[in-house]
């Protein structure tokens, strides 16, 4: 996914955070966004949840067998970077 610079790094809208929830998860937040991503999480219970309910899907992908398909929670990571970048 491409990196998004929000008009302030410190304050990030949900539409926002959605987008960079699967980057934020992976770790691979821009510096610039990673204090603004977390506060907005403490602050936010819906986008909390939407990130725990992504958490755990990959969790799940993840935990299926080789045999159900080359790298199933990778394919998963990329179908929420394609969404993102609509």
């Amino acid at each position: 996914m491409t990196a998004r610079t929000p008009a302030s790094s410190t304050s990030l809208s949900c539409k926002e955070v959605s987008e960079l929830v699967t980057e934020g998860m992976e770790g691979a937040l821009p510096a610039d966004l990673r204090d603004g991503f977390a506060d907005h999480l403490c602050g936010c219970e819906a986008c909390r949840t939407f990130g725990e309910q992504i958490d755990a899907t990959v969790r799940i992908v993840r935990m299926l067998p080789r045999d159900a398909g080359p790298e199933p929670g990778e394919r998963v990571m990329e179908a929420f970077r394609t969404r993102a970048r609509k």
